[in-house]
């Protein structure tokens, strides 16, 4: 825990624009400076807790969402904002800096109570993230993610993950369709911390640019298989997905169903030749909290029922 606090300690102070010199923070994490500018002061913070703490000094609102994501410019985004006082359980908040940046980022999951976080870092003004420090639910440091552009289309070319030494565990490089407005996502070569890939994907879009194919290939860039993706006439919500092995051959689908407030309350699995195997059925409350999981094998014969408390 004692390295783990020096580490973030260390991190915090080198993001400051206020060090100086920075050959005196001997962190292991080789960041670029951050505009979340920590007040300066005569000590380094001296636990997780208390650079939290500074942290939390610069939020200026706090947005609550479903999920989340970042776009392919590198900007921390919401999705689906929950309604004044229909915030389920499961969500995201998102805290925001005065230049409107998410800095500090909530996920509450289905199991647990405390939430894991995610602490991004910026340079200067910018909105595009240059790294996310993400702790677990006890404020740990569980690994760091860095986040590079192109400098004159500014869309994110690669980003790589790190474990708290500083150590590479993957890396990942875009390649986009600029023809396209806004320009689309068409590939994604992962590769470990020798260079070597470990698997490739191609992303086919319609004329919406949606994506609807994701083609997979192994460390040999051999082609493992495909999806194909179905979306309902809102083009909002999935509701089906579709498995291709090498052959071109269907191996199997899912179909989804959602309710009024594009809840999803039912996912089947069906083989390849259409018949059904089994199906999963989600039971809500009024705000949106999963109450009930289901379980039917291909008869619709119930065999698995969990109940949640909230």
């Amino acid at each position: 825990m004692a390295d783990q606090m020096d580490d973030l300690k260390k991190m915090a102070m080198k993001q400051s624009k206020y060090v100086q010199d920075e050959t005196a923070v001997k962190s292991k994490l080789t960041t670029r400076a951050s505009a979340i500018e920590l007040q300066a002061e005569e000590r380094e913070p001296r636990s997780t807790e208390e650079f939290l703490d500074r942290l939390n000094s610069k939020i200026v609102k706090m947005k609550s969402f479903r999920t989340g994501k970042i776009d392919n410019y590198g900007v921390v985004s919401g999705i689906r904002e929950c309604e004044p006082g229909k915030v389920p359980h499961v969500h995201q908040n998102h805290y925001y800096d005065a230049f409107d940046r998410v800095i500090k980022l909530e996920m509450f999951e289905k199991d647990f109570t405390r939430p894991r976080l995610r602490i991004y870092f910026y340079e200067g003004e910018s909105n595009k993230v240059s790294e996310s420090v993400w702790l677990d639910r006890y404020h740990q440091i569980e690994n760091i993610h860095r986040y590079f552009y192109d400098p004159e289309t500014g869309l994110m070319t690669d980003r790589a993950e790190y474990n708290r030494e500083g150590e590479i565990f993957y890396q990942i490089h875009s390649d986009y369709d600029l023809s396209h407005s806004p320009p689309l996502l068409v590939q994604e070569l992962w590769r470990d911390k020798y260079e070597r890939q470990i698997q490739r994907y191609v992303y086919k879009h319609d004329e919406d640019g949606d994506p609807v194919m994701e083609i997979k290939h192994d460390s040999g860039d051999n082609l493992i298989g495909y999806y194909k993706y179905q979306y309902d006439a809102k083009k909002e919500n999935l509701v089906k997905k579709e498995w291709f092995g090498p052959d071109d051959k269907m191996r199997s689908y899912f179909v989804y169903e959602y309710d009024e407030d594009d809840n999803n309350i039912r996912v089947t699995l069906y083989d390849g030749e259409g018949k059904k195997e089994s199906s999963q059925e989600f039971i809500y409350d009024k705000v949106g909290n999963i109450m009930q999981e289901r379980w039917y094998n291909g008869e619709d014969q119930l065999f698995k029922q969990l109940i949640f408390q909230i």
